[in-house]
């Protein structure tokens, strides 16, 4: 069977897995070159990379991550 999101985490409360990895977002969603204008490429993909771990830190440091 195929589970959606929200399932996949209710299995992972029930086993005792850590909130870290329970409530973690699914990274990259759509996929990193699709955030990439133009050619792909290794220095766009780092750069996109530290900017969605600054991203990250900012919405955890306002308390929005798992809201």
């Amino acid at each position: 069977r195929e589970l959606f999101k929200d399932e996949v985490r209710a299995v992972g409360r029930e086993l005792g897995l850590p909130t870290q990895f329970v409530g973690r977002h699914p990274f990259p969603g759509p996929g990193l070159a699709i955030r990439v204008i133009g050619d792909i490429t290794r220095e766009r993909l780092d750069t996109l990379r530290e900017a969605d771990a600054i991203y990250l830190e900012e919405i955890r440091a306002a308390d929005l991550y798992d809201s």
